[in-house]
């Protein structure tokens, strides 16, 4: 998913490929949420949502680290991408935490529906940015030589 990530990167709008991403994890996450909530969640739902969320989180990632350049001065593009890095980190380190702390009752209804907010909230987030997300288009040289 990451090689597909990095060509549909290349190629279209880095900004809308990671709210369509975001998209698609948090209609998974809510679809887990909802079938949690109504006592019908069965192993293979979470089977095919850690599959959705582990390949749109892979294009995602992609377009993700294409579009900071567009967004960040070029000066400034080390920093950002070392905040992303941190940012990631973090991430990894309080979902587990947070993941616990909403799981301490009965069900896991819970953990689900912040899950599917927060991916709800990713998914917003980028339609405010106002740079120029589409990728830049080069000349290939392979093909002009032929």
């Amino acid at each position: 998913a990451i090689l597909f990530g990095g060509v549909l990167a290349d190629e279209m709008d880095r900004r809308l490929l990671v709210v369509w991403m975001q998209a698609v994890a948090a209609a998974a996450c809510g679809v887990v949420w909802l079938l949690s909530f109504l006592g019908l969640l069965l192993p293979w739902h979470i089977y095919v949502s850690v599959g959705l969320l582990s390949a749109s989180g892979s294009i995602e990632g992609s377009a993700r680290d294409a579009l900071t350049p567009a967004v960040v001065p070029q000066k400034l593009v080390p920093r950002a991408v070392s905040t992303n890095v941190v940012t990631d980190s973090v991430g990894e380190i309080l979902a587990p935490v947070l993941f616990f702390a909403t799981t301490l009752g009965e069900s896991l209804s819970p953990a689900f529906a912040v899950a599917a907010v927060s991916y709800i909230l990713a998914t917003l987030l980028p339609l405010f940015i106002e740079a120029n997300c589409h990728p830049e288009k080069t000349v290939d040289a392979t093909r002009t030589s032929q």
